[in-house]
This record gives structure tokens, C-alpha cells and sequence, in this order.
């Protein structure tokens, strides 16, 4: 993915567990980023609300057109800073596109747990022995105890992150095996955006939400789009 951004695409790397952790900031610098991406490592909790609300802070300080690329289940244990409909609330408003990848982490749940990396496997009626691959999640599923609702609501939240702010939500299989070929789709809508602008005959500065629809007359055309803006609200009378 990575490499197939824009040479001047600026990349920030966050990751999530019981903590939010800062990869790398905002970097051109392609090694850099891609050394930040392997840097990752899984944990147990995941503050994935707190990690939204603080790449969007974040990312809304850069100028030019912006994206994030959030890949997860869906799923909040542990955060304290933010909550779901905060997070939606921002995204709604924030000019950032919002590519959520979710990856359905239910079928590691009930997957025996391999044992810690660098182990050799213990195979019954042998000794230690070279058979055996650790799974992508090291020590098990990342969310244990998760209901079949938990998830489901976990795959919505991802659905409402993107369609709010314009972008989409994509699917990775189980095996990871479409992984590649997600990342190839969001770069080359990355490469595809379009500016456009207008004037509203509505004038009043209320503050309040105006939604907005993007239609396009070119056939199989997909359109992302924000689905609205917050107008400015008029500052009130002041008094000494």
C-alpha cells in the first residue's frame, strides 16, 4: 500500500492494544513507514475508539486532502478518551475519507492457541519439532469472550466510520488472503479524487448539519462522497 500512494503522500502509522501507539508521525519517507507497519504487534485489549479519535485530531491538522485507513474488527474494550457515536460525530465532520478494512476476527476464537513465538510445537508420541506456524494472532483471538452481537455491531461501526465521511468499507477474508488486492483498491481511489465546489443559497449560520448528495451522469461510476457539512454558527453578542 504503501508504495503505490503518491510519492508526496505524507504517512502516520498508529496502532492499538491497551494503548495507542505513535509508529511514526507524519513521514514521506517510504522505508520509514513501511519499518513503522512492521513494528506492529498485537495485544490483548484494544482501544480502538480512543485510537479513531486521536488519528482524526491528528490527521485533521494536515492540510490537503486527507485519508485514514482503519483495519480492526470493529470492536472497543478498553477505551477511556472517546466513544462510538463521538468518533461517528467527528468523522461525520472532519474533512478526512475514512477506508475502514474489516477483518472478522470471530473464527480465532475457539482456534487452539499456538504457543509463543520462537517455541517448537510438542507433537503427541515425538519430541519438540519443526512442524507448526504461530497464527496471525499470537496467544489466541484478540477479543475472547465476544458475542455474536458484539461483532456484529463492531462490523456496523465500521460501515457508519466510512459512509459518514465518504470513503467505504472493505472486506478482509479470514485468511487474509484478499489483503493485498484491498490496500491496491483504496489506493487507486486514492489517486481518483476530485475536488468540487459550491455555493450554498442558504445563508444562515446556524451551525447546524446540511446534508448533501453527490450524483454523477458517467456510467459505473462509484461515488464517495461526504454526506453532509456543519454550517458556521454566528458568534452571539459578548458582554463586558
Amino acid at each position: 500500500f504503501i508504495e503505490q500512494i503518491h510519492p508526496d503522500d505524507e504517512v502516520m502509522v498508529l496502532s492499538f492494544d491497551d494503548d495507542v501507539y505513535l509508529e511514526t508521525d507524519f513521514t514521506r519517507n517510504k522505508e520509514e513507514a513501511k519499518r513503522a507497519v512492521k513494528m506492529t504487534r498485537t495485544g490483548q485489549s484494544t482501544r480502538l475508539h480512543d485510537a479513531i479519535f486521536l488519528g482524526l485530531r491528528e490527521i485533521g491538522r494536515q492540510p490537503n486532502r486527507k485519508v485514514m485507513v482503519v483495519f480492526s474488527d470493529g470492536i472497543d474494550t478498553t477505551s477511556s478518551q472517546s466513544h462510538r457515536g463521538e468518533t461517528i460525530k467527528i468523522a461525520r465532520e472532519a474533512e478526512t475519507t475514512v477506508y475502514s478494512i474489516h477483518f472478522d476476527t470471530r473464527y480465532q476464537m475457539n482456534a487452539p492457541q499456538p504457543p509463543p513465538l520462537g517455541t517448537p510445537p510438542t507433537i503427541p508420541g515425538r519430541g519438540p519439532g519443526p512442524l507448526g506456524t504461530p497464527g496471525p494472532f499470537p496467544g489466541g483471538s484478540p477479543n475472547p469472550g465476544q458475542t455474536q452481537a458484539d461483532y456484529e455491531r463492531g462490523r456496523s461501526y465500521l460501515r457508519q466510520l466510512a459512509q459518514v465521511s465518504g470513503g467505504a468499507m472493505l472486506e478482509a477474508r479470514s485468511d487474509l488472503s484478499n489483503l493485498s488486492a484491498v490496500f491496491a483498491q483504496i489506493a487507486e481511489e486514492m489517486r481518483s479524487l476530485y475536488s468540487v465546489s459550491y455555493v450554498s443559497s442558504n445563508t444562515k449560520q446556524d451551525g447546524k448539519f446540511r446534508k448533501i448528495k453527490v450524483h454523477v451522469d458517467v456510467p459505473d461510476a462509484r461515488v464517495r462522497a461526504r454526506n453532509g457539512y456543519r454550517a458556521l454558527k454566528r458568534a452571539g453578542p459578548t458582554v463586558d
